[in-house]
């Protein structure tokens, strides 16, 4: 219930936000540039993320003709440039600053370092979990 409620009101502050941008980008330019740069982001969007994908299957490829095990870091930047690639299709300027903040090397790494942070976390509750001598007994039978 309160996910939802926190949901409806941050669609809604997202939208009006939008709205008061591109009011304020027409006052500013003039609606025929404003739609000519709206267009000119959402092209911009569906290239990028064509290219970072085709760039992230060039390399698991690549790793994968050498037998060479895939790094995190090889293919960490990937979702985030996704994501802001994703943003800059998405019909509006709030949306195209939050994208091109995306691609951003210095937010990107540390969008990584903070997630690798909390995933080193939950691995450790786990290990504390395992060395309070949880065991789980049961049958293991193979089947051929």
């Amino acid at each position: 219930m309160r996910r939802t409620r926190f949901l409806k009101w941050f669609f809604l502050i997202w939208l009006c936000l939008e709205i008061a941008g591109f009011v304020w980008v027409a006052e500013l330019i003039g609606l025929g540039w404003m739609l000519l740069l709206i267009i000119a982001s959402m092209v911009l969007g569906f290239v990028l993320l064509r290219q970072e994908g085709l760039r992230t299957a060039n390399i698991m490829m690549q790793k994968m003709r050498n037998k060479e095990r895939l790094q995190p870091s090889d293919i960490a930047d990937a979702p985030f440039v996704m994501i802001g690639a994703m943003l800059l299709i998405i019909p509006g300027f709030f949306s195209d600053i939050l994208g091109v903040l995306c691609f951003i090397p210095v937010i990107r790494r540390g969008f990584v370092a903070l997630l690798s942070r909390s995933g080193t976390r939950r691995k450790q509750t786990t290990q504390q979990q395992v060395d309070q001598g949880k065991t789980y007994e049961g049958d293991y039978q193979r089947e051929d």
